[in-house]
């Protein structure tokens, strides 16, 4: 189909019927009828995409007439009206009408359901996502997915919950584009990559002259969002101030720039995203309970790869066709693939598979799997008697207290890990299960435990 709709809209109200023509003329070519004879001999003779009507007109209630010729032809059909009679709204969708708005409210969601009648006849969001984009045959999942669709009327915020790699910026685009947003208007961030002192300026801009530094006005990315999508990536991430003005500014539809004095108006549909588990940093008070209530309008919990390993050599395929040398993988070692736990998920997966395909050796078997797939980890034990901790640490506990032997030992694990796998950060904080956030915290301590420890010294 073309890249416009053909859209008629049947309404007396001069005012109003050019308003939602202006409206929606960005989506598509508009026709006008202001009478039931117009109307008529519009829906009998050309062919529309989406019709737009209204019940009374000119003091006779002709929209049900009108309504059911436009279903007679298949056409997907709007009630836009001021008539909030149950008994109104229980007849037109026995007659089929698809959606039934009123004119006070229809702003908030008119656009969202031209933009998704749009992209249901381009074909844009192709049946084969999850065969060619997000590869997954685990059927409660896709069915979740799609079931969002429908649950995305007006601006409703998303929060997708899932450990590190299971695919949530994918699925965030998705959703994205379902509501009718382009590639142009997805604007992205994660959260926990972006220093503390740099993430307010980032959101919210900041005027010239407002900070050291700042040498010119910065447009933030809650401003560049404006009629599209943001998605944060570990929203958890957000220090408790931020989470106030960005609360703020999510119920307000403004914000102020870093310095500034102006308001900045800004709309946007907002994903976000957390590896953590945001109900318990919410008792522990890390995170608002306000802010929760206000991007959890729908939620969707992505589950391990480990939880579906069906999906494991649908991924390796998919994968292996992308890389720019093939290889064979045997029984064997496909099995070792299978039967790992991927505590990096898809990521780790597809890391994986990318070293295999750079091997000399085309024909890959168990040995030529990476040490933590082929070693099988046991699950730590205490035979009979024997202490889990040293003397050393329980001398240490006895004279700083538990709190600070668990600090030291966490740092010790982050920068023993890091030895371990070459100062890989993602490798060593997939392994740990830690969250990029949660890392890159201990890692600071650490770091900072270092400097200390060389200052002692000198």
């Amino acid at each position: 189909m073309n890249d416009k709709l053909k859209i008629l809209v049947i309404e007396d109200d001069e005012y109003f019927r050019k308003h939602i023509a202006k409206l929606l003329e960005v989506y598509g070519r508009i026709t006008e009828a202001d009478n039931v004879i117009m109307a008529t001999e519009l829906i009998q003779n050309r062919h529309f995409d989406v019709v737009l009507i209204d019940i009374t007109l000119h003091g006779v209630e002709a929209g049900f007439s009108i309504l059911e010729q436009a279903r007679a032809k298949g056409l997907f059909s709007i009630m836009l009206t001021d008539n909030e009679k149950e008994e109104y709204i229980e007849r037109a969708y026995k007659i089929g009408v698809n959606h039934y708005l009123t004119k006070d409210q229809c702003e908030y969601v008119i656009e969202w359901i031209i933009k998704d009648r749009l992209n249901t006849l381009k074909g844009e969001l192709a049946s084969d996502f999850f065969e060619t984009e997000y590869i997954t045959s685990n059927q409660s999942l896709i069915s979740e997915i799609k079931s969002i669709k429908h649950r995305m009327i007006g601006d409703k915020s998303i929060l997708i919950l899932g450990e590190t790699g299971v695919g949530k910026t994918k699925i965030a685009e998705y959703f994205h584009r379902m509501g009718g947003g382009s590639e142009h208007n997805f604007v992205s961030l994660n959260v926990s990559s972006i220093p503390e002192t740099l993430l307010e300026s980032e959101l919210f801009g900041h005027i010239k002259g407002s900070f050291t530094g700042a040498d010119k006005n910065k447009r933030g990315l809650l401003q560049i969002a404006d009629s599209g999508t943001l998605f944060l990536d570990e929203i958890t991430s957000i220090p408790l101030s931020i989470q106030k003005k960005l609360l703020k500014c999510l119920e307000e539809k403004f914000f102020y720039p870093v310095g500034g004095i102006q308001p900045v108006k800004t709309n946007f549909r907002l994903i976000s995203s957390t590896c953590e588990n945001i109900y318990k940093l919410i008792q522990e008070n890390q995170f608002r309970v306000d802010l929760f209530y206000r991007i959890n309008g729908i939620i969707l919990t992505i589950p391990s790869l480990r939880s579906r390993k069906e999906d494991i050599p649908l991924l390796i395929t998919h994968f292996l066709r992308k890389c720019s040398r093939r290889v064979f993988i045997d029984k064997g070692a496909m099995a070792k693939l299978v039967d790992y736990t991927w505590p990096g998920n898809i990521r780790e997966l597809k890391s994986v598979v990318e070293e295999m395909s750079a091997k000399e050796d085309g024909l890959i078997s168990e040995q030529h799997l990476p040490k933590e797939i082929t070693n099988k980890k046991e699950e730590p034990r205490v035979i009979g008697k024997k202490k889990f901790i040293t003397e050393e640490q329980l001398n240490f506990a006895l004279k700083f207290g538990i709190k600070d032997l668990l600090e030291k030992i966490q740092l010790d694990l982050v920068r023993e890990t890091l030895n371990t796998f070459n100062q890989n950060h993602r490798k060593s904080r997939e392994i740990l299960g830690l969250s990029k956030s949660g890392f890159y915290h201990i890692n600071v301590r650490a770091k900072a435990e270092e400097q200390e420890q060389k200052g002692l010294l000198q």
